[in-house]
């Protein structure tokens, strides 16, 4: 049975593709992909796709474990594109 991400909270998931992080982030691609090539941002290759580990992904937005609403790295534009993206490519 294959796992549905869009049902799991962001938060939740152990790591996150790069269009996942871009829409998360609310950063642009560009700064994504430099800051994955700076090696600022660590990734690793998982079946032929590029993923960014959740810890390494909070680390890099300086997040903590506080709820969404108290974080200031993200938005409520950015969560809002979060979910249409998870809705996306489910």
């Amino acid at each position: 049975m294959p796992i549905e991400r869009e049902k799991i909270p962001w938060r939740e998931l152990p790591h996150l593709r790069i269009e996942e992080a871009v829409a998360i982030s609310g950063f642009s691609r560009s700064t994504v992909t430099k800051a994955l090539k700076d090696e600022d941002l660590r990734s690793r290759e998982i079946a032929g796709i590029r993923v960014i580990p959740m810890t390494e992904f909070r680390c890099w937005l300086h997040d903590d474990e506080s709820e969404p609403s108290e974080s200031p790295a993200l938005s409520a534009i950015a969560e809002a594109k979060a979910a249409g993206l998870m809705r996306k490519i489910g």
